[in-house]
């Protein structure tokens, strides 16, 4: 089931803050310009792992009509590919110091 669209007012404010946070990235998959599914992506630093980013891929959400086309697999492959750009920029970031 999809989710009931919230008020306009509502959501503005919600994505202001999301699009404000630093290494986040919201994935969307449209078809015909209609949103069909989307995904929230965030890379983290961390201070384990040699101090490498972490990246968080969350929120895959397909809406009902357009399930089992492969659009999910899409969205995760794109959150990979989020992924590597991060530890690319992380790279080249700490090589410029």
């Amino acid at each position: 089931m999809d989710d009931v669209p919230m008020p306009r007012g509502s959501a503005e404010s919600i994505w202001s803050a999301i699009s404000g946070q630093q290494g986040r990235t919201i994935l969307v998959a449209d078809a015909d310009d209609i949103v069909a599914g989307t995904a929230d992506c965030l890379i983290m630093p961390n201070l384990t792992r040699g101090g490498r980013a972490i990246l968080f891929v969350e929120n895959v959400v397909v809406a009902h009509s357009f399930q089992r086309r492969g659009i999910g697999r899409q969205l995760m492959a794109g959150g990979r590919g989020t992924g590597r750009v991060g530890r690319l920029l992380q790279g080249a970031a700490a090589g410029s110091g």
